[in-house]
């Protein structure tokens, strides 16, 4: 696993631990509700395990945000390109994000029923 991949996972995962404790929900009744055992929901919580997008499609639902709401909008970044390392893993990156999105598109189109 690369290290931007460990990082998105890590944001992702204190992202969802915010909206969680925002909420008041402990590990054990969110996880409940979302059909994840205490540990592993910590685990996701601190980047040490991905989080299946269906996963986060409940957490959402419970927590009555948009699934936009565990992705932060940050000031944009300006990157000078060289062509080398960094390049690879930005590209890296940039190759998760739309995976990752057109995972949620397939969620929000077919996965209503499946919560």
């Amino acid at each position: 696993m690369s290290v931007t991949e460990q990082d998105a996972r890590a944001r992702l995962g204190a992202s969802l631990r915010a909206h969680r404790k925002e909420a008041g929900y402990t590990l054990a009744d969110f996880g409940n509700r979302i059909g994840v055992g205490p540990s592993g929901l910590s685990r996701m919580e601190k980047g040490e395990r991905g989080i299946d997008t269906l996963v986060l499609r409940r957490a959402a639902e419970v927590l009555g945000v948009g699934l936009d709401a565990f992705f932060p909008s940050e000031e944009p970044t300006v990157m000078a390109r060289d062509g080398g390392v960094e390049d690879e893993r930005l590209n890296e990156m940039v190759d998760w994000a739309v995976g990752l999105q057109r995972d949620m598109d397939v969620v929000e189109r077919f996965g209503h029923g499946a919560a």
